[in-house]
């Protein structure tokens, strides 16, 4: 059997693993809803929405990640990624934003900018 054809069913059995976790992980999170609701599980989208500001402020004040992290409850790793120039984040909880807007006395409104995509 060539590299070639052994490669391509290795592929075909990680992408069905792949649809199996998901439709199972799905099956869970769906037991912890509310009837008559749904969820869908996908992927992330494709472009940036929402960005962080905070580098700006950062920068502006000239504060570290390192004091970010010591004014706040934040670990350090949290704080290096909320401080990225770029703006990028996967996910922010109420608490962490209100640490930052503790952190830096401003409204929410002036750490998150949007940032229209292709299709809006």
């Amino acid at each position: 059997m060539s590299d070639t054809h052994r490669g391509g069913a290795t592929e075909r059995i990680a992408r069905s693993n792949e649809r199996w976790l998901l439709g199972g992980l799905q099956g869970i999170v769906q037991s912890c809803i509310p009837q008559g609701y749904t969820i869908r599980l996908c992927g992330l989208p494709k472009g940036l929405m929402v960005r962080l500001r905070v580098h700006e402020l950062m920068t502006q004040r000239g504060i570290t990640a390192y004091r970010l992290w010591q004014a706040t409850d934040l670990n350090y790793p949290s704080a290096y990624r909320l401080s990225r120039a770029d703006g990028r984040f996967g996910r922010l909880h109420a608490e962490t934003l209100e640490q930052l807007c503790r952190f830096f006395q401003v409204q929410p409104g002036k750490l998150l900018q949007w940032v229209p995509g292709k299709g809006s």
